[in-house]
């Protein structure tokens, strides 16, 4: 699936001409990112398929915005690390609630 929206992607970047070469970059870069979370978490719940989303069309949106050299180049690998990380406080969020410490006792 990943692969088949970075192509789509591809093929409308096509119009975009002056951005088409750093989309069509970013969108392969996280159309491969996003099989990897595919591939290592199990998509059982909502907000799993929500970061996948996120993972494949927020870096090549990103690009087509009026940014300068250093920020077009570099953040859409910054909000793909942004994304895995909030991704993680998720799971550790809920990891936590449904284990939760148990209390130390009192010598």
């Amino acid at each position: 699936v990943a692969i088949a929206v970075a192509i789509a992607t591809g093929l409308v970047v096509r119009r975009l001409e002056p951005h088409s070469s750093e989309m069509l970059g970013t969108a392969f870069a996280s159309a491969a990112w996003g099989a990897f979370y595919a591939f290592i978490t199990r998509m059982e719940a909502a907000w799993r398929w929500v970061v996948l989303v996120a993972l494949l069309v927020v870096p090549p949106a990103i690009t087509t915005l009026p940014l300068g050299q250093l920020w077009s180049g570099n953040l859409p690998f910054v909000l793909q690390g942004v994304i895995f990380v909030v991704s993680g406080a998720i799971a550790l969020a809920l990891y936590l609630r449904q284990n939760p410490v148990p209390e130390q006792a009192a010598e």
